[in-house]
């Protein structure tokens, strides 16, 4: 059913609904913050929302779920802005590689920013049952929003794919699968989850970003040598003042400006 099609009572019930589970997802990121550790129970999340546990369930089946669209809203700023851009046509980054990286690094650094609920975030979705992981109707994977943000820098974009490929000549083909993305969108997170080596929070997010384009790169870059793929690795550590400017900018405006 279409926004036009309901009627006023129906309108206001999902205008209501919109309003309960952003209140949710907003008191979530209030409750974990920018904790380093400790986690909450969904009895305690509901408390912080000021809503029942029952509400909570109506709105989330799984405490994974909760924290996974928060986890979403926290990404909101490096995210959407890539797949807005994609939806309208705006989106065509000069250098497909280093916008990668760069984006790879800022996910990083804001999920490590909010340590505390990408940890719990990763832990929760163990506690998902494994059919419901995979066939619980609109159910998505751990990451599956970063994996969204890789999917667009990289689809039907040289270098990431080969115009001959398959024997055809002309436009790009999608070299890249969304398992190839998925799989390293996760590995992302996990990597966070266990890092435990720097006390610097930028460094620990600078070494899971090298970590997961280490494996990255050469899986979505077939045929490129290994000192490119080296070389792009360490640029992480050129390309990562800028992107911790433009964090410290975003905290300080508190808004969604593009990155």
């Amino acid at each position: 059913m279409t926004e036009e099609e309901m009627t006023a009572r129906q309108r206001a019930a999902e205008t209501k609904r919109r309003r309960t589970r952003q209140s949710i997802v907003l008191a979530t990121l209030d409750l974990y913050g920018d904790a380093d550790e400790g986690d909450y129970t969904r009895e305690q999340i509901a408390d912080a929302a000021d809503v029942s546990v029952a509400t909570l369930y109506n709105h989330f089946t799984y405490k994974y779920d909760i924290l996974q669209a928060a986890h979403e809203r926290l990404l909101a700023p490096v995210i959407q802005p890539l797949v807005r851009g994609a939806e309208d046509g705006t989106y065509n980054p000069s250098e497909p590689v280093e916008e990668l990286i760069r984006y790879t690094y800022a996910v990083a650094k804001m999920s490590n920013s909010c340590r505390a609920l990408t940890v719990a975030l990763v832990d929760s979705r163990y506690a998902v049952p494994p059919k419901d992981r995979y066939f619980n109707g609109g159910y998505r994977d751990v990451g599956s929003h970063i994996a969204e943000g890789m999917a667009v820098i990289t689809y039907n974009r040289a270098p990431f794919c080969r115009a001959e490929a398959k024997g055809f000549q002309d436009g790009y083909l999608h070299a890249v699968s969304s398992t190839t993305t998925a799989y390293h969108a996760r590995a992302l997170l996990e990597e966070l989850r266990d890092s435990f080596q720097y006390p610097d929070e930028d460094m620990m997010a600078e070494s899971a970003a090298k970590t997961v384009l280490s494996e990255l790169l050469p899986a979505t870059l077939m045929g490129s040598d290994a000192h490119f793929i080296a070389e792009a690795i360490r640029s992480v550590e050129r390309i990562r003042p800028k992107v911790d400017e433009w964090y410290e900018k975003m905290k300080q405006r508190e808004d969604l400006a593009g990155w």
